[in-house]
């Protein structure tokens, strides 16, 4: 989806702000581990929104890298280079998103 018209649909449902001109960032009370909140960002991929976490949770994440490419098939994430990323397509992406999130704190 057009970024601009991906951010209209987000603002319907969840609260975002903005980290520089292409990118915002969805915040939760979700948390990945005791310390870290899950979050998401929305990344203008050459003008389509693309959902990203510029691979900050690998950085927290204790389960194995197969076992996340796993959790990746089973949510349609991408898994790109430590990067968790999916293609914006409706709010119904992000909620996939941080289920994908709960499911790996669930297993950690």
């Amino acid at each position: 989806m057009e970024f601009k018209k991906a951010l209209e649909e987000i603002g319907k449902e969840y609260k975002f702000r903005w980290l520089n001109q292409g990118c915002v960032q969805i915040d939760t009370e979700q948390l990945l581990d005791p310390y870290n909140y899950c979050f998401v960002d929305v990344l203008n991929d050459n003008g389509e929104a693309l959902l990203t976490d510029f691979a900050d949770h690998m950085q927290i994440i204790t389960l194995p890298e197969e076992k996340v490419k796993e959790l990746c098939k089973k949510y349609n994430i991408i898994w790109n280079d430590y990067n968790l990323e999916c293609k914006y397509t409706s709010n119904k992406d992000i909620k996939n998103y941080f289920e994908f999130l709960a499911e790996i704190t669930e297993n950690m």
